[in-house]
Protein backbone atom coordinates (compact mmCIF):
# COMPACT_ATOMS: atom_id res chain seq x y z
CA UNK A 1 0.00 0.00 0.00
CA UNK A 2 1.44 3.29 -0.86
CA UNK A 3 -0.17 5.98 1.41
CA UNK A 4 1.17 9.82 1.99
CA UNK A 5 4.38 10.31 2.17
CA UNK A 6 5.77 6.74 1.43
CA UNK A 7 3.96 5.59 4.81
CA UNK A 8 4.77 2.41 5.22
CA UNK A 9 2.44 -0.18 6.93
CA UNK A 10 4.40 -2.81 7.83
CA UNK A 11 6.50 -0.04 10.41
CA UNK A 12 3.06 1.17 11.62
CA UNK A 13 4.50 2.79 14.52
CA UNK A 14 3.54 6.59 15.75
CA UNK A 15 6.23 7.90 17.53
CA UNK A 16 4.72 11.84 18.97
CA UNK A 17 7.55 13.78 21.03
CA UNK A 18 7.11 17.27 20.85
CA UNK A 19 9.04 19.55 21.09
CA UNK A 20 10.19 23.68 20.29
CA UNK A 21 12.49 22.62 17.44
CA UNK A 22 9.87 20.26 15.78
CA UNK A 23 9.67 21.56 11.88
CA UNK A 24 6.14 21.99 10.64
CA UNK A 25 4.64 23.31 14.58
CA UNK A 26 1.74 25.22 14.69
CA UNK A 27 0.96 23.82 10.86
CA UNK A 28 -1.80 22.08 9.12
CA UNK A 29 -2.87 20.97 5.79
CA UNK A 30 -6.10 19.51 5.29
CA UNK A 31 -5.58 17.72 2.14
CA UNK A 32 -9.62 17.41 0.68
CA UNK A 33 -11.16 15.61 -2.30
CA UNK A 34 -12.94 12.75 -3.37
CA UNK A 35 -11.82 8.75 -3.09
CA UNK A 36 -9.76 8.31 -5.86
CA UNK A 37 -8.84 12.05 -6.34
CA UNK A 38 -4.85 11.22 -6.09
CA UNK A 39 -4.31 13.03 -2.35
CA UNK A 40 -1.57 11.01 -1.57
CA UNK A 41 0.06 11.08 -5.12
CA UNK A 42 -0.33 15.13 -4.67
CA UNK A 43 1.11 15.20 -1.13
CA UNK A 44 3.88 13.38 -2.06
CA UNK A 45 4.93 15.51 -4.99
CA UNK A 46 4.17 18.50 -3.23
CA UNK A 47 7.15 17.53 -0.98
CA UNK A 48 4.68 17.41 2.30
CA UNK A 49 6.31 15.00 3.62
CA UNK A 50 10.28 17.51 4.21
CA UNK A 51 7.83 19.83 6.34
CA UNK A 52 7.39 17.50 9.60
CA UNK A 53 3.88 16.98 9.58
CA UNK A 54 2.83 14.14 11.19
CA UNK A 55 -0.05 11.90 8.99
CA UNK A 56 -3.64 11.59 10.30
CA UNK A 57 -5.92 9.37 8.02
CA UNK A 58 -7.95 6.81 9.47
CA UNK A 59 -7.34 4.27 5.83
CA UNK A 60 -3.73 3.54 7.22
CA UNK A 61 -5.35 2.08 10.56
CA UNK A 62 -8.32 0.51 8.62
CA UNK A 63 -6.67 -1.10 6.45
CA UNK A 64 -4.00 -3.19 8.64
CA UNK A 65 -6.80 -3.82 10.92
CA UNK A 66 -8.36 -5.64 7.77
CA UNK A 67 -5.36 -7.26 6.69
CA UNK A 68 -5.14 -8.48 10.71
CA UNK A 69 -8.23 -9.85 10.84
CA UNK A 70 -7.84 -11.61 7.82
CA UNK A 71 -10.82 -8.96 5.84
CA UNK A 72 -10.24 -8.74 2.15
CA UNK A 73 -9.85 -4.93 1.02
CA UNK A 74 -12.49 -5.12 -1.95
CA UNK A 75 -14.93 -5.14 0.75
CA UNK A 76 -17.44 -7.72 0.03
CA UNK A 77 -21.25 -7.51 1.92
CA UNK A 78 -20.73 -10.75 4.22
CA UNK A 79 -17.81 -8.82 6.12
CA UNK A 80 -20.06 -6.20 6.78
CA UNK A 81 -20.54 -6.38 10.22
CA UNK A 82 -16.01 -7.18 11.05
CA UNK A 83 -15.24 -4.32 8.52
CA UNK A 84 -17.37 -1.62 10.08
CA UNK A 85 -15.76 -2.62 13.64
CA UNK A 86 -12.73 -2.36 12.13
CA UNK A 87 -13.15 1.18 10.90
CA UNK A 88 -14.48 2.57 13.37
CA UNK A 89 -12.12 1.07 15.65
CA UNK A 90 -9.27 3.00 13.05
CA UNK A 91 -11.28 5.78 13.66
CA UNK A 92 -10.66 5.78 17.05
CA UNK A 93 -7.23 5.45 16.98
CA UNK A 94 -6.74 8.33 14.10
CA UNK A 95 -8.59 10.90 16.81
CA UNK A 96 -6.33 9.78 19.80
CA UNK A 97 -3.09 10.68 17.34
CA UNK A 98 -4.83 14.07 16.23
CA UNK A 99 -5.47 14.60 19.73
CA UNK A 100 -2.26 14.16 20.90
CA UNK A 101 -0.43 15.95 17.95
CA UNK A 102 -2.52 18.96 18.83
CA UNK A 103 -1.31 18.81 22.84
CA UNK A 104 1.86 19.02 21.48
CA UNK A 105 1.37 21.37 18.51
CA UNK A 106 3.14 19.46 16.17
CA UNK A 107 2.56 20.31 12.51
CA UNK A 108 -0.54 17.54 10.95
CA UNK A 109 -1.23 16.48 7.70
CA UNK A 110 -4.98 15.25 7.50
CA UNK A 111 -6.06 13.37 4.95
CA UNK A 112 -9.99 13.84 4.48
CA UNK A 113 -12.07 13.17 1.50
CA UNK A 114 -14.45 16.04 2.91
CA UNK A 115 -17.77 14.26 2.22
CA UNK A 116 -18.25 15.10 5.93
CA UNK A 117 -17.75 18.78 5.87
CA UNK A 118 -19.31 19.56 8.93
CA UNK A 119 -16.64 16.95 10.70
CA UNK A 120 -13.93 18.77 8.78
CA UNK A 121 -15.09 21.89 9.94
CA UNK A 122 -15.10 21.26 13.59
CA UNK A 123 -11.68 19.93 13.18
CA UNK A 124 -10.41 22.87 11.74
CA UNK A 125 -11.91 25.27 14.00
CA UNK A 126 -10.50 23.34 17.00
CA UNK A 127 -7.34 23.21 15.25
CA UNK A 128 -7.33 27.30 14.82
CA UNK A 129 -8.41 27.66 18.38
CA UNK A 130 -5.05 26.51 19.55
CA UNK A 131 -3.24 28.42 17.43
CA UNK A 132 -2.95 26.92 13.81
CA UNK A 133 -2.71 28.12 10.59
CA UNK A 134 -4.48 26.15 8.49
CA UNK A 135 -4.06 25.51 4.54
CA UNK A 136 -7.04 23.51 2.48
CA UNK A 137 -5.46 21.60 -0.82
CA UNK A 138 -8.53 20.44 -2.52
CA UNK A 139 -7.86 17.92 -4.77
CA UNK A 140 -10.24 17.75 -8.44
CA UNK A 141 -10.84 15.15 -10.43
CA UNK A 142 -13.99 14.21 -12.40
CA UNK A 143 -16.26 11.45 -11.34
CA UNK A 144 -14.77 9.18 -14.36
CA UNK A 145 -11.19 9.67 -13.88
CA UNK A 146 -12.43 8.67 -9.43
CA UNK A 147 -14.53 5.58 -10.80
CA UNK A 148 -11.29 4.51 -13.37
CA UNK A 149 -8.69 4.98 -10.23
CA UNK A 150 -10.98 3.16 -7.84
CA UNK A 151 -10.43 0.11 -9.63
CA UNK A 152 -7.01 0.22 -10.08
CA UNK A 153 -6.47 0.66 -6.27
CA UNK A 154 -5.83 -2.67 -3.70
CA UNK A 155 -8.65 -1.33 -1.62
CA UNK A 156 -11.76 -0.08 -3.47
CA UNK A 157 -15.40 0.56 -2.73
CA UNK A 158 -18.25 -0.16 -4.71
CA UNK A 159 -18.96 2.69 -7.57
CA UNK A 160 -22.23 3.78 -5.73
CA UNK A 161 -20.27 4.54 -2.76
CA UNK A 162 -17.71 6.57 -4.52
CA UNK A 163 -20.44 8.97 -5.97
CA UNK A 164 -21.73 9.48 -3.70
CA UNK A 165 -18.22 10.40 -1.46
CA UNK A 166 -17.03 12.25 -4.72
CA UNK A 167 -20.65 14.58 -5.29
CA UNK A 168 -20.75 15.23 -1.34
CA UNK A 169 -16.54 16.27 -1.75
CA UNK A 170 -18.07 18.59 -4.66
CA UNK A 171 -20.86 20.16 -2.27
CA UNK A 172 -17.88 20.99 0.24
CA UNK A 173 -15.39 22.76 -1.80
CA UNK A 174 -17.36 26.27 -1.59
CA UNK A 175 -17.92 25.91 2.38
CA UNK A 176 -14.40 24.86 3.02
CA UNK A 177 -12.74 27.81 1.05
CA UNK A 178 -14.93 29.98 3.33
CA UNK A 179 -13.88 28.55 6.72
CA UNK A 180 -10.25 28.71 5.88
CA UNK A 181 -10.65 31.61 3.35
CA UNK A 182 -9.39 32.38 0.08
CA UNK A 183 -5.83 32.95 0.52
CA UNK A 184 -5.55 29.43 2.36
CA UNK A 185 -7.44 27.47 0.35
CA UNK A 186 -5.87 25.61 -2.76
CA UNK A 187 -7.80 23.36 -5.29
CA UNK A 188 -5.55 21.56 -7.64
CA UNK A 189 -6.67 19.50 -11.08
CA UNK A 190 -5.13 15.74 -10.91
CA UNK A 191 -6.97 14.85 -13.71
CA UNK A 192 -3.96 13.62 -15.56
CA UNK A 193 -2.01 12.93 -12.75
CA UNK A 194 0.20 15.88 -13.98
CA UNK A 195 3.38 17.11 -11.68
CA UNK A 196 1.53 19.96 -9.32
CA UNK A 197 2.84 23.43 -9.50
CA UNK A 198 5.96 23.93 -8.50
CA UNK A 199 5.15 27.43 -7.22
CA UNK A 200 2.39 25.98 -4.67
CA UNK A 201 5.30 23.52 -3.29
CA UNK A 202 7.83 26.68 -2.72
CA UNK A 203 4.48 28.67 -1.07
CA UNK A 204 4.13 25.89 1.14
CA UNK A 205 7.47 25.21 1.82
CA UNK A 206 8.15 29.11 3.17
CA UNK A 207 4.52 29.02 4.67
CA UNK A 208 5.48 25.98 6.73
CA UNK A 209 8.52 27.47 8.08
CA UNK A 210 6.90 30.83 9.13
CA UNK A 211 5.93 30.67 12.80
CA UNK A 212 3.02 32.57 13.92
CA UNK A 213 2.54 34.99 17.21
CA UNK A 214 0.90 32.06 18.99
CA UNK A 215 3.46 29.93 17.81
CA UNK A 216 5.90 32.15 19.09
CA UNK A 217 4.59 33.05 22.62
CA UNK A 218 3.87 29.15 23.26
CA UNK A 219 7.80 28.35 22.53
CA UNK A 220 8.48 31.14 25.03
CA UNK A 221 6.26 29.63 27.36
CA UNK A 222 7.67 26.76 27.16
CA UNK A 223 11.54 27.77 27.18
CA UNK A 224 10.78 29.58 30.32
CA UNK A 225 10.18 26.32 32.46
CA UNK A 226 7.04 25.60 31.75
CA UNK A 227 7.77 23.01 29.46
CA UNK A 228 5.34 20.01 29.06
CA UNK A 229 6.19 16.52 26.94
CA UNK A 230 4.26 13.88 25.17
CA UNK A 231 5.49 11.00 24.00
CA UNK A 232 3.37 8.26 22.06
CA UNK A 233 4.54 5.22 20.81
CA UNK A 234 1.72 3.04 19.44
CA UNK A 235 2.69 -0.05 17.24
CA UNK A 236 0.08 -1.20 15.94
CA UNK A 237 1.77 -4.44 14.97
CA UNK A 238 2.23 -5.46 17.63
CA UNK A 239 -0.83 -3.70 20.07
CA UNK A 240 -2.43 -5.68 22.30
CA UNK A 241 -5.95 -7.47 19.51
CA UNK A 242 -7.55 -8.05 22.46
CA UNK A 243 -9.13 -5.07 22.71
CA UNK A 244 -10.20 -5.02 18.95
CA UNK A 245 -11.92 -7.81 19.31
CA UNK A 246 -13.77 -6.35 22.84
CA UNK A 247 -14.94 -4.06 20.64
CA UNK A 248 -15.59 -6.09 17.76
CA UNK A 249 -17.90 -8.21 19.71
CA UNK A 250 -19.56 -5.22 21.37
CA UNK A 251 -21.14 -4.33 17.94
CA UNK A 252 -22.87 -7.77 17.04
CA UNK A 253 -25.98 -7.98 16.43
CA UNK A 254 -26.92 -10.11 20.00
CA UNK A 255 -25.02 -7.69 22.33
CA UNK A 256 -26.81 -4.62 20.63
CA UNK A 257 -30.11 -6.50 21.17
CA UNK A 258 -28.90 -7.31 24.86
CA UNK A 259 -28.23 -3.76 25.40
CA UNK A 260 -31.58 -2.63 23.72
CA UNK A 261 -33.47 -4.71 26.18
CA UNK A 262 -31.12 -3.46 29.13
CA UNK A 263 -32.15 0.20 28.18
CA UNK A 264 -35.44 -0.32 27.87
CA UNK A 265 -35.91 -2.16 31.40
CA UNK A 266 -33.46 0.86 33.44
CA UNK A 267 -35.35 3.18 31.24
CA UNK A 268 -38.02 4.28 34.43
CA UNK A 269 -35.00 4.06 37.02
CA UNK A 270 -32.65 6.38 34.68
CA UNK A 271 -35.50 8.87 34.22
CA UNK A 272 -36.25 8.97 37.38
CA UNK A 273 -32.72 9.36 38.59
CA UNK A 274 -32.33 12.06 36.12
CA UNK A 275 -35.01 13.84 37.36
CA UNK A 276 -33.96 14.11 41.51
CA UNK A 277 -30.60 15.39 39.44
CA UNK A 278 -32.42 18.08 37.85
CA UNK A 279 -34.10 19.54 40.84
CA UNK A 280 -30.80 20.15 42.66
CA UNK A 281 -29.49 23.37 43.37
CA UNK A 282 -26.54 23.92 40.97
CA UNK A 283 -23.03 23.69 42.88
CA UNK A 284 -21.36 27.09 43.44
CA UNK A 285 -18.55 26.09 40.74
CA UNK A 286 -21.40 25.56 38.20
CA UNK A 287 -23.22 28.68 39.29
CA UNK A 288 -19.91 30.78 38.45
CA UNK A 289 -19.32 28.78 35.34
CA UNK A 290 -22.99 29.90 34.22
CA UNK A 291 -22.39 33.97 35.22
CA UNK A 292 -18.92 33.60 33.50
CA UNK A 293 -20.47 32.15 30.15
CA UNK A 294 -23.53 35.16 30.60
CA UNK A 295 -20.36 37.64 30.95
CA UNK A 296 -18.87 36.38 27.97
CA UNK A 297 -21.72 36.30 25.62
CA UNK A 298 -22.59 40.16 26.86
CA UNK A 299 -19.09 41.26 25.72
CA UNK A 300 -19.02 39.34 22.67
CA UNK A 301 -22.57 40.84 21.86
CA UNK A 302 -20.91 43.88 22.07
CA UNK A 303 -17.43 43.45 20.21
CA UNK A 304 -20.03 41.90 17.20
CA UNK A 305 -22.27 45.22 17.31
CA UNK A 306 -25.05 43.40 18.43
CA UNK A 307 -25.01 40.37 16.09
CA UNK A 308 -26.50 37.20 18.43
CA UNK A 309 -22.96 34.64 17.83
CA UNK A 310 -25.14 31.89 16.49
CA UNK A 311 -25.45 34.04 13.69
CA UNK A 312 -21.71 34.12 13.02
CA UNK A 313 -19.32 32.16 10.71
CA UNK A 314 -17.25 29.91 11.65
CA UNK A 315 -14.13 32.42 11.17
CA UNK A 316 -15.97 35.47 13.05
CA UNK A 317 -16.57 32.97 15.96
CA UNK A 318 -12.83 31.90 15.56
CA UNK A 319 -12.03 36.07 15.79
CA UNK A 320 -14.19 36.89 18.38
CA UNK A 321 -12.67 33.89 20.25
CA UNK A 322 -9.61 36.04 20.33
CA UNK A 323 -10.85 39.02 20.97
CA UNK A 324 -12.60 37.65 24.48
CA UNK A 325 -9.56 36.31 25.19
CA UNK A 326 -8.08 39.85 25.71
CA UNK A 327 -10.89 40.26 27.59
CA UNK A 328 -10.39 37.97 30.59
CA UNK A 329 -10.07 40.27 33.21
CA UNK A 330 -13.40 42.47 32.30
CA UNK A 331 -15.05 38.87 31.60
CA UNK A 332 -14.08 37.86 35.12
CA UNK A 333 -15.28 41.66 37.15
CA UNK A 334 -18.69 40.92 35.31
CA UNK A 335 -18.76 37.47 35.97
CA UNK A 336 -19.09 38.62 39.84
CA UNK A 337 -22.28 40.67 39.03
CA UNK A 338 -23.36 38.02 37.38
CA UNK A 339 -23.58 35.68 39.82
CA UNK A 340 -26.76 37.44 41.14
CA UNK A 341 -28.23 37.03 38.28
CA UNK A 342 -27.20 33.69 38.25
CA UNK A 343 -28.62 32.82 41.15
CA UNK A 344 -31.70 34.21 41.00
CA UNK A 345 -32.16 32.55 37.76
CA UNK A 346 -31.29 28.70 39.25
CA UNK A 347 -33.92 29.73 41.54
CA UNK A 348 -36.40 30.37 39.65
CA UNK A 349 -35.72 27.29 37.59
CA UNK A 350 -35.83 25.12 40.58
CA UNK A 351 -39.07 26.22 41.64
CA UNK A 352 -40.41 25.51 38.07
CA UNK A 353 -39.65 22.33 38.31
CA UNK A 354 -40.92 21.68 41.67
CA UNK A 355 -43.89 23.19 40.46
CA UNK A 356 -45.06 21.11 37.90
Amino acid sequence: MESILNYQEEELELELTEGVNDSGIFKAIVMAGGPGSGKSFVAKKLGLGAMGLRVINSDNFFELLLKKKGLSLKMPDNEEEEREAARSYAKALTSKRLDDSMRGRLGVLIDSTSGDVKKTAKIIQRLKQVGYDVKVLFVQTTLEVAQKRNQERPRSVPPKALEFSWKGAQKAKAQLKSIVGSRDYHEIDNNHGDKPSMALAGKLTSWSKNLNTKGQQWINHVRNGEAHGVAEELDINTMDMKSFSEFTESLTMSQRLQRSRIAKRTAKKRARSALRKKKRFKSPDQLLAKAQKMARDIIGKKLTGGIPIAQLSIPQKIQLGKKLDKKRGAIAKLSKKMMVKAKKAERERIKSIRGQ
